[in-house]
């Protein structure tokens, strides 16, 4: 549409043609007689007429130049419109990716959750039976088998939840199979922060975007300046009609050609009130741009501050790792050699598989983070 309306500015470059055929009856018609020499008609009572015009604009002090200028500009407001929503589809379709990727790992971690406290729950009953156990050690299993198939039943939902988002969002249809692969790579910030601010302001769409407005509205304020300006035109006409003497119904070929300026004298000040909307737009702007920068800088500083508190976190879970599988070794040793229970060992094993969920969620956060932070940025996201 806005490459039309450019196409629709040029054409005043070129002149403009048109054709009229009309016919007129008129009546009475004037007569009168001369002594001697007989009756003279003044018109005929039909009267035809059929003639191709032409207009075309000499000079109007560049405001057809100015006016596709400013089609030009917005042109390029449009192009940035849209790759802004590309940006923002994009940003979301990589958050949902993730997002399935880690929610597929965490059925996994959850799945062997599940089996190793099944697999405990025979222990515990064959133990029952032997007298070896008590039945408080079977009914604690059960109910923390339960606990963990419901935990699973919430990812999976979670997990059918996004993948329903992301079908949308790609143009699948809901029985569509939706197979993602792929290994959740996170790397850590090397640049400064000024650095980062530097480059966000040099490549966020934003910025582009402002100065195209600005652009637009300097465009704007020109061409307004030009409406009080004269339009020069030359008009041509050409065609047949009746009614010249001495045979007024004898068609006869014509012509007319006229040169005329259109010189506005006064227009209730419309112009000057046009050019203050314009100039008060233009410190809008301004401010805008200024805005703009401070939320860019903001975006880029809390992106910053949210990677390096999520790798501090990823971190810290493993450690986290290491003593909770040192402590199942420990567990498993002494439940070999009879100091503890079923359920210590149980405790142990449920703490370390609560440490690789509680890194998954500290990778997804960096995961996270990172695509933030190119977001903020203005790199590319995926």
């Amino acid at each position: 549409m806005i490459e039309a309306k450019v196409e629709q500015s040029r054409s005043y470059l070129s002149p403009t043609v048109h054709a009229v055929a009309s016919y007129a009856r008129i009546g009475p018609t004037s007569v009168f007689d001369i002594p001697d020499l007989g009756s003279f008609q003044l018109f005929p009572v039909n009267n035809y007429d059929a003639h191709i015009g032409a207009r075309y604009v000499l000079y109007d002090f560049h405001r057809t130049a100015k006016t596709i200028d400013l089609a030009l500009s917005q042109i390029d407001s449009a192009v940035d419109r849209r790759e802004l929503l590309k940006r923002d589809l994009e940003f979301q379709a990589a958050q949902l990716f993730y997002a399935i990727l880690f929610l597929q790992d965490n059925c996994h971690v959850q799945d062997e959750h599940i089996q190793m406290l099944n697999e405990h729950l025979d222990v515990a009953k064959r133990k029952l039976a032997s007298g070896t156990a008590t039945e408080l050690e079977v009914l604690s299993t059960q109910t923390r088998v339960v606990t963990a198939r419901n935990q699973k039943l919430e990812l999976e939902n979670m997990l059918a939840k996004q993948t329903i988002t992301l079908r949308r969002l790609m143009g699948r249809g809901d029985q569509t199979p939706l197979l993602l692969v792929g290994d959740p790579a996170y790397t850590a910030v090397s640049q400064s922060t000024d650095e980062l601010i530097r480059t966000a302001l040099q490549k966020r769409l934003e910025v582009q975007s402002i100065k195209n407005l600005v652009k637009t509205n300097t465009v704007q304020y020109d061409l307004t300046k030009l409406r009080d300006k004269p339009v020069i035109d030359l008009n041509a006409l050409a065609g047949v009609k009746n009614g010249y003497i001495p045979n007024l119904d004898k068609p006869i070929l014509n012509f007319a050609l006229a040169l005329a300026a259109n010189i506005p004298i006064f227009d209730g000040h419309l112009t000057r009130q046009q050019l203050a909307e314009v100039s008060a737009n233009g410190k809008i702007l301004a401010d805008r741009a200024r805005e703009t920068e401070e939320l860019i800088r903001a975006d880029v500083l809390q992106a910053v501050a949210d990677s390096e508190t999520s790798g501090n976190a990823l971190r810290l879970v493993e450690i986290n790792i290491e003593q909770s599988q040192k402590a199942l070794e420990f567990a498993r040793a002494r439940y070999e050699a009879g100091t503890v229970t079923n359920l210590d060992l149980i405790d142990a094993l449920e703490a370390c598989s609560m440490t690789r969920l509680q890194k998954l969620q500290a990778l997804f956060k960096c995961v996270s983070s990172m695509l933030n932070l190119r977001r903020a940025v203005g790199e590319a996201i995926l």
